[in-house]
């Protein structure tokens, strides 16, 4: 018999490999995640959205279905910034994308942050009728949050102007196009 002792080593060093490669997974899949997330609002951020219509346009392509997208522009936010300043143009932007998350929770549907106050809304298997309740549905949301801007010219409140644009997309076309 061996003693004790003997694999001691050997097995302390399996585990301490073991240990090893599980961090180095975990800290990937932290790294892919972080490089689809906006980090501000937790929503997709735009280059992942890009590549999440892409496959949404083939997947539906395939099916031949109509693809939505909705595209949010937050009113008078430089105003709104100026004014407020930028810790509470961040805490609006993150009320904002919270209304977002609440719209976008059927597969295939994603929200993104697009641009500095713009959001993007894709929706799969969508027709136009349905985006544009759903966008609507959006707008009176965030002007229920009440978040108030006295330097908007629409509102006293923050408000979201919304464009909806639909297709059934065909061989020839490309997602770009819907944008």
């Amino acid at each position: 018999h061996l003693p004790f002792m003997y694999y001691i080593l050997p097995v302390s060093l399996g585990l301490t490999l073991a240990f090893f490669a599980l961090a180095i997974i975990e800290q990937t899949y932290t790294y892919q995640l972080f490089s689809q997330m906006d980090p501000l609002t937790g929503l997709a951020n735009r280059r992942y959205f890009n590549e999440l219509l892409e496959t949404e346009w083939n997947r539906n392509l395939r099916h031949h279905r109509p693809v939505s997208i909705i595209m949010a522009d937050v009113d008078f936010f430089k105003a709104y910034n100026d004014r407020y300043g930028h810790r509470a143009g961040d805490d609006c932007l993150m009320s904002i994308a919270g209304v977002l998350k609440k719209i976008a929770r059927r597969p295939g549907d994603v929200a993104a942050r697009y641009g500095g106050e713009e959001f993007m809304l894709l929706l799969s298997e969508t027709d136009e009728g349905e985006a544009a309740r759903m966008a609507e549905d959006m707008r009176q949301s965030v002007e229920k949050l009440g978040i108030s801007h006295k330097r908007s010219s629409i509102k006293d409140v923050v408000t979201v102007s919304f464009g909806v644009a639909t297709c059934r997309p065909k061989r020839d076309s490309l997602p770009g196009m819907l944008v």
